[in-house]
């Protein structure tokens, strides 16, 4: 969402980060990021945060959806299995599970929410499209994520309980070892 803000008197000498923080009730780590991305400007010029505003200055502040999850049809998704309560989906490797920044494209979480739009609505993490667990981006695998319709958070949360116990034998060792 862009946002147009003009510097009144009350703001004059205020530093820019302080001033549109305060404008649009963001968090210092959403306006690190949105300075970073070069995402404020000021009277039409990228800016830096501690840049102090005077009365008349305009800004422009471009806030990305607070999802931060474009859907992407581009990407070629594999579904294993689909019914009421789960999706299975055949991750390559090479593909990354989710986004690390919001707007990124590209992830397995991109082309669900493309092809589910409801899913956009799951996950604790605004990224992960309700994905259960991910895999590196350089790992294929499967990956389980609840179908809207079914388990959704009970599904996420028992797999966080779980105690999984995951052993690599040493080299030389071999199973026969263990």
């Amino acid at each position: 969402m862009n946002h147009e803000l003009t510097v009144d008197e009350a703001g004059s000498g205020k530093r820019i980060d302080l001033f549109v923080g305060e404008a649009l009730s963001l968090s210092r780590a959403k306006l690190k990021a949105l300075f970073e991305e070069g995402r404020v400007k000021l009277n039409g010029k990228k800016t830096k945060k501690g840049m102090l505003v005077v009365r008349g200055d305009r800004l422009q502040v471009e806030v990305p959806d607070a999802r931060g999850l474009t859907p992407d049809d581009a990407l070629p998704l594999r579904t294993l299995h689909v019914d009421e309560a789960l999706v299975f989906i055949d991750k390559p490797a090479g593909v990354p599970s989710q986004p690390l920044k919001p707007g990124e494209t590209g992830t397995i979480a991109n082309a669900l929410v493309a092809r589910f739009p409801e899913m956009l609505e799951l996950g604790d993490d605004e990224r992960e499209a309700g994905l259960v667990h991910r895999l590196d981006v350089e790992t294929s695998g499967v990956l389980r994520r609840p179908h809207p319709a079914g388990l959704g958070g009970p599904a996420r949360r028992l797999l966080r309980r779980a105690r999984r116990r995951k052993e690599v034998p040493r080299a030389g060792e071999g199973a026969a070892g263990r």
